[in-house]
């Protein structure tokens, strides 16, 4: 197997990769554990976490953006990927080599999906510098844009979209040969994405049309549990769930009420995917009201945003396939009793 493109991609996304580093950083100025309020950082540490590991971020993203444009307008990433899957003999030789292909990304996802409480405080802390920056990372020419406070967030919000840019590019791929990679990314216990948006280019280009992509979604295995799982663990699974209807989101219908920004435009983390596959999350008719409540107060819906929280919530209803109650039209009920759990977790709303 050739692997010298994916392995230059792959090189960030290590344990001791530049991902890893951006990660570290922020765990180091953000961190909201009470000993970190107690043992300050030392001068030297201050120099390094703000200044010298920042400057060699910066560097190793620059190059990396540059290999990364390089390989996707070629397509060799793919292309590579392509031709090892057909050196695999078996559906589960293919299967296994994909695991190889996300289990690097397993500091990424433990930031991004963790819900470990002092993650969480230090990814929303992360979320506000982010999102109160007023520019693009990348120019029209590929130049890469730094504003010098904010270099290693901006960095690391790019190489998350790298990540998921390259996972809708390999879903695509497993798709047309009926591999399930959302279940793969399940049983590494790594996620690049958690959801599909099959509006993305990379399912057009390597698919076609939303017609056929829906076909190849359909046409494959309705049980995502992988058959070598224990039959225990199957039975487990099916028992908690069996009072538990399945509901389907309406993304495409939601999509234009949220700004592009949101969706993942600008080299922009994705948020519009991973909030559409929270809300497949069965939770009581007042959290989903609590959640339409957030989207109508924050700041990431369009003018397209109905002028009253009543209208949006019978929409929302709707488009989430949950339970809509009348008494929840008025928003007046609903302030002031949203649980800090569910505002951390939708906290990208704001």
């Amino acid at each position: 197997m050739k692997e010298d493109v994916i392995n230059q991609f792959l090189k960030a996304y290590l344990s001791d990769g530049v991902v890893a580093e951006c990660i570290t950083v922020l765990q180091k100025r953000y961190d909201f554990d009470i000993l970190q309020k107690t043992n300050p950082l030392s001068n030297t540490l201050k120099t390094y976490y703000y200044k010298t590991l920042p400057n060699k971020i910066e560097a190793e993203t620059v190059a990396a953006l540059d290999n990364y444009a390089i390989d996707f307008i070629n397509n060799s990433l793919i292309e590579e990927i392509k031709s090892n899957l057909s050196e695999c003999e078996t559906t589960r030789d293919k299967e296994r080599y994909i695991h190889s292909l996300i289990t690097p990304f397993e500091e990424l996802s433990d930031f991004l999906y963790s819900t470990d409480t002092r993650l969480e405080k230090i990814r929303e802390r992360y979320m506000e510098i982010l999102q109160a920056s007023s520019h693009n990372l990348v120019e029209g020419d590929g130049t890469f844009i730094v504003d010098g406070t904010s270099i290693v967030e901006e960095s690391l919000s790019l190489f998350i979209k790298m990540a998921q840019v390259f996972a809708s590019q390999l879903d695509a791929l497993l798709l047309k040969k009926g591999i399930d990679f959302m279940r793969l990314q399940k049983e590494c216990g790594i996620y690049l994405i958690k959801c599909r948006d099959i509006t993305d280019v990379a399912y057009k280009k390597e698919i076609g049309k939303i017609e056929l992509i829906k076909t190849y979604i359909s046409e494959l295995p309705n049980d995502n549990q992988p058959e070598h799982q224990l039959e225990t663990d199957h039975l487990n699974d099916k028992n908690k769930n069996a009072d538990k209807p399945q509901r389907k989101i309406n993304s495409e219908k939601l999509s234009p009420y949220f700004k592009p920004t949101f969706k993942g435009a600008g080299n922009r983390i994705d948020f519009f995917c991973a909030f559409c596959d929270e809300l497949k999350t069965n939770r009581t008719a007042k959290e989903f009201a609590q959640i339409a409540l957030m989207c109508f107060k924050g700041t990431q819906m369009t003018n397209r945003k109905p002028a009253t929280f009543q209208k949006w919530y019978r929409f929302f209803c709707e488009c989430a396939d949950c339970e809509w109650k009348k008494n929840y039209d008025n928003m007046n009920t609903l302030r002031d009793s949203t649980k800090e759990e569910l505002k951390a977790l939708f906290g990208y709303l704001q």
